[in-house]
This record gives structure tokens, sequence and C-alpha cells, in this order.
């Protein structure tokens, strides 16, 4: 392992993580450093610093680059067996890693990994990307969602509730906050979560003895194990499950999308997240995921059955800490009634821009308020309003 200096600036750790060598417990010692020094993300790549995700910013916790070597070795550690050597034949794989804390072996902690293969020139490397599963879900305080969004989703028995944003966004938390919510207020719900693997563990909550919820964990590789195979078998069983409420990890394919409207029409709630930047994006996005004769009945169905829609993107807040500028789109009878009646992807995206701003809360909207009541910089408020 080859020590290079680290210029002293942000992207340098306050606490070091010092690996001279790879023992059979590294990357056990490496995990809990990471909890506890609050890392969001943590990723190793071969022949280079290990690196963690702080508030917005990406920080060194080595000081040391390792080496290609040294990285099969904690990824053996983190993984599960054979999965390492599957990435090599040019599959990607993941899971959850569980550890017994060294001071405490009765208490566990979980992490959701992801391995890939690199180029590195005319090398093949590995890297790994790695997010602690926290303890507990948030409350919706914690996330500060707004009254409107959760005042409309606890009066609705049916339809798409969709969290959209970038990796990292924070997606999955507000998506959690929300079924806490759910689930510690007398609401009568049956819940079904399938996801790869689940984020948050709902069982250490006091939950309300009208409610219950169900984990199912899809198998994120041959080697990794789960409760069921796929999203399409998680899909072909729900509907004999007599729930309320289905809460999906993700929506990455048309399958899925497909799924999610048909349970929303035959009587039943479906939350789920979705990789896009806005409210509007993510309309495109669904819409272009599907074969030219199918979109317009995906998108029919997606206003006819959607519910509401948010976007968020976490920024900085004023004293530390960040704090999500979220815009949302609660789609009403009257906004599904105009919507219906677009003859175009463009005017629907027009159109949904124009019913959030009538509704007060667009991307530029909510950051002007978040301005004004100093909970974010001139700044911040500045530089998002850039790419909006």
């Amino acid at each position: 392992m080859s020590n290079v200096d680290v210029d002293n600036n942000n992207w340098k750790p306050r606490n070091v993580f010092r690996m001279e060598s790879i023992s059979d417990h590294t990357a056990q010692d490496l995990l809990e450093h990471c909890l506890n020094e609050g890392y969001r993300d943590v990723y190793l790549q071969s022949n280079d610093y290990i690196r963690g995700k702080k508030g917005t910013d990406y920080v060194l916790i080595t000081n040391n680059k390792i080496t290609h070597k040294e990285i099969i070795e904690l990824a053996g550690q983190i993984s599960s067996k054979g999965q390492v050597n599957q990435v090599t034949l040019g599959k990607s794989s993941g899971g959850r890693k569980i550890i017994s804390l060294k001071e405490n072996q009765n208490k566990i902690r979980s992490f959701r990994y992801s391995i890939s293969q690199i180029s590195q020139g005319m090398q093949k490397g590995l890297d790994v990307a790695i997010r602690p599963i926290a303890e507990y879900a948030p409350t919706v305080q914690d996330v500060e969602l707004e009254a409107e969004f959760i005042n409309h989703v606890k009066k609705i028995w049916k339809g798409l509730v969709l969290i959209i944003g970038a990796t990292g966004e924070g997606k999955t938390s507000t998506l959690a906050a929300l079924i806490r919510e759910i689930l510690e207020k007398p609401s009568n719900k049956r819940i079904l979560e399938f996801a790869r693997p689940p984020e948050f563990d709902y069982s250490n909550l006091k939950i309300h003895p009208s409610n219950s919820i169900c984990h199912h964990e899809i198998f994120e590789s041959e080697t990794s194990g789960g409760d069921l195979v796929s999203y399409d078998e998680a899909n072909a069983m729900a509907m004999r499950k007599g729930a309320d409420w289905f809460a999906v990890g993700e929506m990455t394919e048309p399958e899925s999308f497909r799924s999610a409207i048909i349970l929303a029409n035959t009587g039943h709630i479906v939350s789920s997240t979705l990789h896009a930047n806005s409210v509007s994006a993510g309309f495109a996005r669904v819409y272009r995921m599907f074969p030219s004769h199918e979109r317009d009945e995906v998108l029919y169905g997606l206003i006819n059955e959607g519910e509401v829609f948010a976007s968020q993107k976490l920024v900085n807040r004023v004293g530390g800490g960040l704090i999500a500028i979220r815009e949302f789109f609660i789609n009403t009878p009257e906004a599904k009634h105009i919507l219906k009646k677009c003859d175009s992807l463009q005017s629907i995206i027009e159109t949904v821009d124009a019913i959030m701003f009538e509704q007060g809360t667009t991307f530029r909207q909510r950051a002007s308020f978040l301005l004004e009541s100093g909970q974010i910089s001139q700044q911040t408020h500045d530089n998002f309003m850039v790419s909006v």
C-alpha cells in the first residue's frame, strides 16, 4: 500500500481509518468506523482511496490508496460467497451485510452493498458502494414532509405514490417516514414491502394494532439470498396476499410500472421510488421506458392511478445537516380531468408544472420559502436554482 500526501482541505477526514494490511476483521472495522463517523455512503475502488459521503461532500476515509488485491479481499469479506467471482464474469452483484458491533455483540447493524467490475486502462478493477441501513425509519418530522402531502395520502384507498429524485437524495427515507406515519397511527392497513434489500426495519416501532407490515427481500443475485427471486415473482403473488398497500423499493423497468398500475387499478395503494430529476421528468422517464405502441396507454394509467408525485434534492441546511427541497404534485380529480385532455407528453409536462405552480409546490417556490425562512443560505438557493 503506497503512502500519498493528502491536501489539508475539506476532502480530508478528521478521523482517518488506518489500514496497514488486510486482516480477517478489516471490513468489520471499516464498517464500524463509517458508522461512528456518520458517513451516508462508502466507496471502495481498486487503486484509489476509500471515500465516504458526509452531507453533500465526498471525503477521503483513508490516507492511502488500496490496491486491487486488497479490494478483492475486502469485497470478499463484505459480500456473500461467490459474489466476487460472479462480478469478474461481468455480472454486477449486491445484497445486505449484517454485522454484530464489537463493543455490543447483541446490537446488529445492516449495510446495503453493490459490487461491479470496472476498467482501469488495460487492467480490470472493482468498485464497491456501501450504504449503512438506518436503525430506525425516520419520522415525517425528521424529513419535514409537508402536511398537504401526508394528509392526501391518508385520505386515499388506492393509487400510486411516487417519490422521485437522483441517487442519494433521500427518496427511500421520505417514503419510509410516510410508511412509519401510517403504521404508528390507527390506519387499518396491511402493508407488503418488496425491496432489494429493505433499507429500513419497522419492527422496532410502536405499530398500531390495526396495522401490520410484511417484508420480502428480493434476491440481488443467485448467491446473495432473499425471500423472492425477482420482482416478477413478487408481483405474481401480491394479489393473493390480501394487502391494502404495496411498498416497492424502486421501479426501474417497464414490468414494475405495469404491475403498479394494475395493482392501483384493483384497489391498492402502491408506493415506490423513481430515478428522475423532477416530477414532470418522472412522467417523461416512465413514458420513454416503454415501446412506442404502449406509451399512450401507460401515460393514461399514470394519470388515472397516480395520486401524489414528489421530487426532492438534499442541500446543506443553515447551521449544519441536510434539508430536502421538495416539489410535489397532488393529482386531484380536477387535475386528472385536465391531464386526460392533453394530447402529447410535452403538454402533460407543461400542465403538471402549471398545476404545481397553482398548488404552490414547485421547486422554485419551495426553495424561495426555505430561503425566506432562513433554513438555507442565499448561495445554496442560487446554486440550486441554476439547475431547476
